[in-house]
């Protein structure tokens, strides 16, 4: 597996040094030309992007990739999605880079892009960067009881130079809390927690786990996703493909917990989307909003976490495990319905350019 370090980079803009971030896989080089500004909505506009710095809003998909580069730009700008939030560590997937080459790219704030593009001038794009082949290890505990599994996964990495509390340390806690206070519970089925490498770099540890163990997945009932847990501020959410049982059963153990719960059928991205994409049912629980827009940045650290938070979470994801456990028969079908199939798909294809498992 790919990895990388980016070691300079530096964005000049009409004279003006802007604050910046290096893009991972993007190309290296020392580049200057005019800015062009474009919509990555409207395809038509990428016709003026050859041999100039092309700036665009938020996060790419494969396809939107693929189109950019092919357009010809000596490089890219990149600007932030959300306003107040610094410019993040971000990268190219693997598959991007790949299958369309490389382009040097660098990420700035969204308050910065916006003066950049009010400038109309030219643009100076420096990145150096190396890349290396790196081993990542999933780390797997497990508490017997049936032949039946509930998985319940958290991923240990952070990317590159940021501490990562809130994404995902905090989950991680979360979930070797959540192993302990199951131990004692009387199980039907066995409980199979999961630490999940790589994540970061494109889900590589839980899609390496779900393929090694296609031929027995299906003793898999549910896959359960803590990832973004503890932060001061923000909102208690659950993202469901599965059964749509599954959203009032989650909503009710909320309200038991006297805890308002969003709970919707969506896709986390996250390791949970890796176990529907191969046919298992799954819930993500999270806590977005508020300071989740500190997300891969340095502001990720201890200072925005509340232990409590943590804990509400904690309480309503440890009744609807618990009760899974000792469930006779499970209460739900395992079924992923083909809406959410779909809802699937689309996140695989957009992401990495891959239809199927």
């Amino acid at each position: 597996m790919r990895s990388y370090r980016v070691e300079e980079c530096l964005l000049v803009v009409d004279g003006r040094v802007v604050e910046c971030e290096g893009v991972g896989f993007s190309g290296c080089g020392d580049v200057s030309g005019e800015i062009c500004v474009l919509d990555v909505d409207d395809f038509r506009g990428y016709s003026g992007l050859r041999g100039r710095v092309g700036v665009v809003y938020g996060d790419l998909s494969f396809d939107v990739y693929r189109r950019l580069v092919e357009a010809g730009p000596l490089a890219f700008i990149i600007v932030e999605g959300s306003v107040g939030r610094p410019a993040s560590k971000y990268k190219f997937c693997w598959e991007w880079v790949g299958a369309f080459g490389r382009v040097p790219a660098v990420r700035v704030s969204l308050e910065d892009g916006l003066r950049i593009a009010r400038s109309g001038g030219r643009a100076r794009v420096v990145v150096e960067s190396s890349e290396f082949d790196v081993e990542a290890l999933n780390v797997v505990g497990r508490l017997e009881g049936g032949e039946e599994e509930l998985v319940v996964c958290s991923h240990y990495d952070s990317v590159v130079d940021c501490v990562g509390v809130i994404d995902n340390a905090a989950g991680v806690a979360l979930m070797l809390e959540l192993a302990r206070c199951l131990s004692s519970v009387d199980r039907r089925r066995s409980l199979v927690f999961i630490g999940f490498g790589a994540e970061e770099l494109g889900l590589r540890g839980s899609r390496f786990y779900c393929e090694k163990r296609r031929e027995s997945l299906d003793r898999v009932r549910l896959a359960v996703n803590l990832d973004v847990h503890g932060s001061v501020f923000g909102s208690y959410s659950a993202c469901v493909i599965g059964p749509v049982e599954l959203k009032p059963f989650i909503e009710a153990i909320g309200c038991e917990e006297g805890l308002r719960l969003s709970v919707s059928f969506s896709v986390q991205s996250s390791d949970s989307a890796s176990f529907s994409f191969f046919g298992v049912p799954s819930v993500s629980f999270f806590r977005g909003g508020g300071l989740s827009a500190y997300l891969h940045t340095e502001l990720d650290s201890l200072e925005i976490v509340d232990s409590s938070r943590l804990e509400r979470m904690g309480r309503v994801v440890e009744k609807f495990l618990s009760r899974l456990a000792v469930a006779e028969p499970f209460p739900f079908k395992r079924e992923i319905p083909k809406e959410h199939v779909e809802k699937v798909r689309e996140y695989f294809k957009k992401k990495f350019g891959v239809e199927s498992p």
